[in-house]
């Protein structure tokens, strides 16, 4: 019997299960049926190894016929991308998808309980995996060597998680739900990005395990704040050798504060409550609700949001707040203006044919899931001088960017300002004040833009061209008749036209000190980068009025030493999460 395909043919192995012919490629659809002899019979199972080994399978559409996949039934599949797994299959088998280093997203219906031994061992390419509500159990070695998989979201129907169940994974944060009771030796070992783990409930049951080893000594554990159980585990703020810190999903609340009274009616959740009200969708980065007043109504959907509020009474008429932009008033009455940039994913780097492009600005998809704020302006003279008490510059100016600082000495900046707001009880709870990173600097600078420059516009020159003259002051925009040659130097901000998140110059004027050790950029997409651990050069982002063109488009970046001065570099604030 022949399996209709777009491209190829296969046989059915009727009565048993569906397997495939050794020339089988291309895109196939399973059927619910095959006829063999005049009988008809129905196809309910994919066979151990069934489709094993075939380089050239591209995606399958399997049946809701189907109730079972067989042990290695795609196992070192290499091409296959994709894999259409309906609800009627209720149990797949072990090392089902071994090797099938082309698949980037799966599925897995909650009708399948169990995700066996090796389910998706060395799926290198695979970066999204949707769980299902109803898998009870992850299996040993379930995602082990996932290279590229930077986040995955466990379901609270999870109560087990096998040893090295997530071993040798890109994993930079995960949450554990309080639905886990064990969790297997070796669970994350050799996870080399892995900063933090979140504990929703009682300690799972490790035994004596070490579930961290090879993971960076930095990494936090979070457990639930005033959890008994933990408490009674940690030592001297360890935890399988690695700190933890106690953590509320919730900003802080008054004491003993009246709670949001909630009434759910014809498909609308109606809210009472005091005070300000917030929303989130993860319970840990809040946003205010502007404008809200009680009762307020919610239309009910299929997606999870939390509120919490603050009494008005609680939180200081300058209190910086997520979700808003904010003007810090620094000594000596000077002002800085704050941009909140909310999360968000984009493509960072240039595509390989924009005009000026360098080597170093592989495109990548880059998800940035916490909220953060950047400065509106590159840092002054006055804001420099207001926080330390100095101003290097050499183009002297009050209303002018400050250069001619290191990154060391931005970086003095921003530590001093932090202590400044959190004296002053401005400084919102979990962050601090730092340098973007590229990401986050690239991010906001491109404002939801894909062209070259943040207007939406590309370059039609390289060196000189009227697109510049609109966003940035460059090498041939920029003249000051009061130095000698008609010099190029820096200007006052807000002159040239903003992009649409309200940030001036992120294009000329001077470049701008990142916070990360300089790097190549990955291939595959990634999840809050923060770059390598250590390294000789920082990042700049060299859009400056020495630069033509080609070096102040959005992609463009460069590095130096982080104790390099010169009168086109700068800086420019920002307030993050603390890592």
């Amino acid at each position: 019997t022949v399996l209709t395909e777009e491209g190829s043919t296969g046989t059915v192995a009727v009565g048993r299960s569906v397997g495939a012919g050794y020339n089988i490629s291309g895109n196939i659809t399973i059927p619910s049926s095959a006829t063999h002899n005049g009988i008809t019979y129905r196809v309910t199972a994919i066979a151990r190894k069934g489709f094993g080994s075939r380089s050239k399978l591209t995606s399958v559409t399997i049946p809701d016929s189907v109730t079972s996949i067989g042990d290695s039934a795609f196992s070192n599949c290499s091409g296959l991308q994709t894999v259409e797994i309906p609800d009627s299959v209720t149990s797949i088998g072990s090392s089902a998808f071994y090797g099938c280093e082309s698949m980037s997203r799966i599925e897995i219906p909650g009708s399948v309980t169990v995700l066996q031994l090796m389910l998706f061992w060395k799926c290198t390419g695979l970066t999204d995996v949707v769980i299902g509500n109803g898998v009870t159990t992850i299996g040993e070695s379930a995602f082990s060597f996932c290279e590229s998989l930077t986040h995955l979201t466990i379901p609270d129907s999870v109560t087990d998680i096998g040893r090295a169940a997530f071993n040798y994974c890109a994993l930079e944060s995960i949450v554990i739900p309080a639905s886990v009771n064990t969790l297997g030796r070796g669970a994350f070992d050799d996870c080399k990005n892995l900063t933090s783990v979140y504990f929703e409930g009682n300690v799972p049951d490790t035994g004596y395990n070490t579930i961290y080893w090879g993971t960076p000594e930095t990494l936090l554990t979070y457990y639930p704040t005033g959890n008994a159980t933990w408490e009674a585990e940690i030592v001297d703020g360890m935890w399988k050798n690695r700190k933890v810190a106690n953590w509320t999903p919730a900003p802080p609340q008054p004491e003993d504060p009246p709670k949001i009274e909630y009434i759910v009616s014809n498909k609308e959740l109606i809210l009472n409550f005091t005070g300000e009200l917030y929303e989130s969708d993860d319970a840990v980065n809040w946003t205010k609700v502007e404008s809200a007043v009680s009762p307020y109504k919610v239309k009910m959907g299929d997606r999870k949001q939390f509120f919490c509020f603050k009494e008005g009474s609680s939180v200081p008429e300058d209190q910086v707040l997520p979700g808003e932009n904010a003007v810090i008033s620094l000594p000596g009455n000077v002002d800085l203006d704050m941009i909140w940039i909310k999360p968000g994913t984009f493509m960072m780097g240039s595509p390989k044919n924009e005009l000026g492009r360098e080597n170093n600005e592989t495109q990548h998809q880059v998800t940035l899931t916490k909220g953060y704020w950047l400065g509106k302006y590159e840092v002054t003279q006055a804001q420099y001088k207001a926080v330390t008490g100095t101003n290097p510059s050499w183009d002297k100016g009050a209303d002018l960017p400050v250069e001619q600082v290191t990154w060391n000495d931005a970086m003095k900046f921003c530590s001093k300002l932090t202590d400044i707001e959190r004296e002053a009880g401005r400084l919102p709870e979990g962050y601090e004040y730092t340098l973007p990173t590229e990401a986050q600097w690239e991010y906001a600078c491109r404002a939801g833009t894909t062209t070259a420059l943040n207007s939406g516009k590309n370059l039609s020159d390289e060196y000189q061209c009227p697109e510049m003259d609109e966003v940035g002051w460059y090498w041939y925009n920029g003249g000051k008749e009061s130095y000698n040659n008609n010099l190029i130097c820096t200007h006052s901000g807000g002159q040239k036209k903003p992009n649409a998140w309200g940030l001036y110059d992120m294009h000329g004027n001077v470049g701008e000190w990142c916070l990360d050790w300089y790097e190549d950029y990955p291939t595959t997409a990634v999840v809050d980068p923060t770059g390598p651990d250590t390294g000789t050069d920082r990042a700049v982002r060299w859009s400056s009025w020495w630069n033509a063109a080609w070096a102040c488009r959005s992609a463009y970046r460069g590095n130096d030493k982080p104790n390099a001065v010169y009168a086109s570099l700068g800086f420019r604030v920002a307030l993050t999460p603390v890592q």
